[in-house]
C-alpha cells in the first residue's frame, strides 16, 4: 500500500483516534489532581479537548509513518508505539512543568520522570491501535 492522504482516510483516523482516547481519558480523569471534581459537563469539556489533541497527534504520526515507511508492516507499527510514547513523555513533561494538571496518589507513575504511567501507555497503544482500525475501515469500503 502505498501513502494514502485521501481525505476519507483522515477524517475516518481522525474520529477513531478521537473515540478511543475519549473513552481512555474519561477512564482515568479521577488519576489527576482537581480534574475528577470538575463536574460532569466541565470534565466531558476537558477530556474532549485532550482527545482532539491526541487525534490530531495521531495524524501527524500517521502522515510521518507513511512518508516513511509507506508500508504497514510490524515496524510501521512499532514506529507509531514508539513515536506515541515519545510524545505522551513531552505531552506529560509540559503539562506537569506549566501547571495544566497534576497527579492524584493513585495514578502510577515513572520513578525517575515523576510522569504518569496511563499517559505513556495511552498513546503508544492507541496510535498503532487507531491506525490499524482506520486502516480495517478503509479496506472494507
Amino acid at each position: 500500500m502505498t501513502a494514502d492522504f485521501k481525505p476519507k482516510t483522515f477524517l475516518t483516523l481522525f474520529g477513531v483516534g478521537f473515540l478511543l482516547n475519549l473513552v481512555w481519558e474519561l477512564l482515568q480523569m479521577p488519576l489527576y489532581t482537581n480534574l475528577s471534581e470538575f463536574g460532569y459537563l466541565l470534565g466531558i469539556t476537558f477530556c474532549s479537548l485532550a482527545s482532539i489533541i491526541d487525534a490530531v497527534t495521531i495524524l501527524i504520526i500517521f502522515v510521518v509513518l507513511e512518508v516513511t515507511f509507506g508500508v504497514s508492516n510490524l515496524l510501521y507499527y512499532l514506529g507509531a508505539a514508539l513515536l506515541g510514547a515519545a510524545i505522551a513523555v513531552f505531552f506529560e513533561l509540559f503539562a506537569l512543568e506549566t501547571g495544566l494538571w497534576s497527579y492524584e496518589q493513585s495514578m502510577p507513575a515513572v520513578p525517575e520522570l515523576d510522569i504518569a504511567v496511563l499517559p505513556i501507555v495511552q498513546l503508544t497503544i492507541l496510535v498503532p491501535l487507531s491506525i490499524f482500525l482506520a486502516n480495517k475501515v478503509r479496506d472494507r469500503s
